[in-house]
């Protein structure tokens, strides 16, 4: 009828309304409270006075990161094989034209440089970056909501970035409790750069430790 479908085109023009309801869902099946009203009243409050985004971003374990990692070394298979279903790479957006197998929303976002700076400048963002570090092409970043997304699954957000990328996620203040970093060395960082991943990662291991 006509109000089913005025509900249908409202929904559909405000998707974060699924993102809200399943975060809240995700919420209450982890705290299991005796008082649902008063959950929800203390749930909703934070996310009004905290202007977190989603409330998945302040619940659950902590963001894990991976900087600096080979792509050879497929870390993120090989914990998937260790741990199955524990970890879950949030879908990122970038401006690079898609790669062949990829799809839309499912395995990559795609956006133009100024919707992502847009949204990057009033806290829509994680972490962003360039595709190919130290180079003025395509941005490739991780949204707060594709975050909270992974969380209300019941999976831990995992990232493999670049040490510049991950340091930006360090910097990030919209996230608790505060994202846990691991650099991979292959070789020692610039100079520059050292005081950077002194204040930045929870903890450095080298290449060969990995194998």
């Amino acid at each position: 009828n006509e109000l089913k479908e005025l509900h249908f085109v409202y929904v559909k023009h405000h998707p974060e309304l699924r993102s809200l309801l399943a975060d809240f869902t995700a919420a209450l099946l982890l705290e299991k409270p005796a008082n649902v009203f008063a959950f929800a009243t203390e749930h909703f409050a934070s996310l009004e006075a905290s202007n977190l985004g989603p409330p998945m971003l302040i619940h659950g374990p902590p963001i894990f990161v991976i900087a600096g990692a080979k792509r050879e070394l497929r870390l993120l298979e090989k914990l998937d094989q260790r741990f199955p279903g524990t970890f879950m790479t949030p879908v990122m957006t970038t401006t690079r034209p898609p790669h062949r197998g990829e799809r839309p929303g499912i395995t990559m976002n795609f956006a133009t440089s100024d919707m992502m700076e847009a949204d990057f400048k009033v806290g829509k963002y994680l972490e962003i970056g360039l595709v190919v570090p130290d180079s003025e092409g395509e941005l490739i970043g991780t949204t707060l909501e594709a975050v909270a997304h992974v969380k209300a699954r019941g999976a831990i957000p995992i990232l493999q970035v670049s040490y510049e990328r991950a340091a930006a996620v360090r910097a990030c203040k919209m996230v608790k409790p505060p994202p846990r970093i691991v650099f991979i060395s292959e070789h020692l960082p610039p100079s520059s750069k050292v005081k950077t991943l002194n204040t930045a990662f929870d903890a450095i291991i080298h290449q060969s430790e990995m194998s």
